[in-house]
């Protein structure tokens, strides 16, 4: 699919989405919070729109090296990671083997009373035998590319519910 035909079907989903009425979540201000994790402005944006339009806060990163930061701050909440599988420099499979071993990440999760293993939905276009099967292994959930809304927020309510975070 073309990057013009992606972004006009998301701002096509955006516009059916501010027609309707607020989610569940959002008139109960339910107020989880999403690490999207990206190199890619518009995937960023997108991914955004999807979850805040359901009721979730986000924090938005380009990058493995902020993403980590994020989520070794005692400060900032993070209750389920979205995650893309290809990026320069540490890509989504070497952020994720860390995100599962970090110490710190565990020290930061169980002071907030939280279980260690923070949820990650991994996300990719490439769409091998090999790559499916070790996200599978590893990410809890994984979202082929071209995303809609409703596919990311079904999927992340959905893991944070497993979790009993929702």
């Amino acid at each position: 699919m073309s990057k013009v035909r992606w972004m006009w079907e998301a701002f096509l989903q955006l516009v059916s989405l501010k027609n309707k009425k607020l989610s569940t979540a959002y008139k109960n201000e339910v107020k989880k919070t999403v690490l999207i994790v990206d190199d890619r402005e518009e995937h960023r944006l997108f991914l955004k729109e999807a979850l805040e339009s359901d009721g979730f806060a986000t924090i938005t990163c380009s990058n493995a090296i902020d993403a980590l930061s994020i989520l070794r701050n005692n400060d900032i909440p993070v209750d389920i990671v979205t995650l893309d599988w290809s990026m320069p420099g540490m890509d989504g499979d070497e952020l994720l083997d860390i995100i599962r071993t970090d110490v710190q990440i565990e020290n930061t999760r169980k002071r907030r009373n939280k279980n260690f293993k923070i949820p990650v939905v991994m996300i990719t276009i490439f769409i091998t035998d090999k790559n499916v099967e070790k996200m599978k292994k590893k990410a809890d959930y994984f979202l082929p590319k071209p995303l809609s809304y409703k596919d990311v927020q079904h999927v992340v309510r959905n893991i944070l519910k497993k979790y009993g975070d929702l």
